[in-house]
């Protein structure tokens, strides 16, 4: 069987974070003038919203001024190639790679605009092989975290002794827009934080090994998420229809895995989703009848890091199954288009990792 593996991952963050309390003040200031209904939603939605701590791109005070769209790029472009490559580097020390190994990167991120993309400036602070190749992904918001190794995957197919890094580096505090009380930017405000998750992923080998991937275009569904370019900045698009959507596309998105693979939800042990929200987990709980914790645990941690989150979950899951027996595991993510993707895979932990290294040392 073909398959690609996440061998390693690494996180790295903002060097400012903030915890509930710390937010609400501003929060308040920023809403006090409006009618109090409105104030009042805004602040309950708040007080529900189980993000606990969460990083930024500056320091609170700062992301509650107004800033002009070139001020704000100017702190992403500046911000996101040092990150990206720390938690790059962290990954490589790990698998004991050269960065002029890895033979493409794959980058996704959907906070901010360069061109050249973030990519371009790694390869060279890093030193990487004038030969990578590159694939930045910029547009599909959230679930460009999980379409990377659904795209990684193909390519490792086609080459499996290659070495594939992917980061995924978003910033949406920087896109707080504070002439803009729309429920959707309110939502966005509260939920969102700013993050880079890192994966390094090979051919046949020990680790998250991924068997088969799916997407699912829903129709008619662009406005329901994303982001429109105003001349203050990006404006976050978020309909009350969306956890309702994905609840439904659910058992749609799997259908095909689990018909390919002959299995049942009931064989999946662990499902690692991009949580997007409160009702959003809801949903997806009540649709697949089952908890999401290593999703909560994450928005609760870091919130929402919209591309970057999912590595994020991974990370913390490899960590806690280090040494644990092999499982089934299915990644979800989505996104604006409205488009999902999943996939499955199967975990191998340490121990089954140094089993098979004493069998090839063995041969």
């Amino acid at each position: 069987m073909s398959y690609a593996t996440i061998i390693h991952t690494a996180i790295a963050f903002p060097p400012y974070s903030y915890n509930h309390h710390e937010v609400l003040p501003y929060l308040e200031q920023w809403v006090c003038n409006l009618p109090p209904e409105s104030k009042k939603r805004a602040l309950t939605i708040f007080k529900n919203t189980f993000v606990e701590k969460r990083h930024g791109i500056a320091p609170i005070a700062e992301l509650f001024k107004k800033r002009t769209l070139t001020k704000s790029n100017q702190l992403y472009k500046e911000t996101i190639i040092d990150i990206s490559a720390h938690a790059l580097q962290k990954a490589l020390h790990q698998a004991q790679w050269k960065a002029s190994e890895i033979n493409l990167i794959i980058t996704t991120s959907c906070t901010g605009v360069m061109l050249p993309s973030f990519d371009a400036y790694l390869v060279n602070k890093l030193q990487m092989s004038t030969n990578i190749k590159r694939l930045p992904i910029t547009e599909i918001g959230c679930v460009a975290g999980v379409a990377a190794y659904a795209y990684a995957y193909d390519y490792l197919k086609a080459y499996p002794q290659h070495k594939v890094a992917i980061i995924s580096a978003e910033f949406p505090s920087n896109t707080i827009q504070l002439d803009d009380f729309s429920m959707d930017n309110i939502v966005g405000t509260i939920i969102f934080a700013d993050g880079v998750a890192c994966s390094l992923l090979t051919g046949n080998a020990a680790g998250v090994q991924i068997l088969d991937h799916e997407s699912l275009q829903i129709p008619n569904t662009t406005k329901i998420l994303g982001y429109d370019l105003y001349s203050e900045g990006l404006r976050l698009v978020l309909n009350k229809r969306l956890p309702f959507i994905i609840e439904e596309s659910i058992h749609p998105l799997l259908a095909g895995i689990l018909k390919r693979q002959k299995l049942s939800l009931n064989d999946i042990d662990d499902f690692l989703i991009h949580p997007g929200g409160t009702k959003i987990i809801e949903r997806i709980e009540k649709s697949l009848n089952r908890s999401m914790s290593d999703s909560r645990e994450v928005m609760s941690t870091y919130g929402n890091l919209s591309s970057a989150t999912i590595g994020v979950i991974l990370n913390q899951y490899m960590k806690r199954m280090r040494y644990a027996s092999p499982r089934k595991i299915m990644l979800l993510g989505f996104g604006p288009g409205l488009t999902a993707y999943a996939l499955y895979c199967n975990y191998v932990g340490t121990n089954e990792r140094e089993q098979e290294r004493e069998e090839k040392r063995e041969q």
